[in-house]
């Protein structure tokens, strides 16, 4: 949570703001999210990320819709011409 709140500050939220993003997505990302891989989720939903582009299996595993999950080669396969 440390690292959450460290991370949120650097993007502009506020604890406060930060936990409410945590009570409300709790449900989808606690459970299969490894703590280290909450400050990556949370800069993705601020800024409205539409596609995270990681090797992290961890990450891949979770199948959001968005921001969408996927590895470089997918990403190619999927925007390429």
């Amino acid at each position: 949570m440390e690292e959450l709140l460290e991370v949120g500050a650097k993007v502009g939220y506020t604890a406060p703001q930060i936990q409410e993003i945590i009570d409300k997505l709790a449900f989808i990302i606690i459970p299969f999210a490894p703590e280290m891989d909450l400050p990556i989720l949370a800069a993705a939903l601020k800024i409205d990320s539409d596609i995270i582009l990681t090797g992290d299996k961890d990450l891949l595993a979770l199948g959001l819709k968005r921001p969408q999950i996927m590895n470089p080669a997918d990403f190619l396969r999927n925007f390429s011409e």
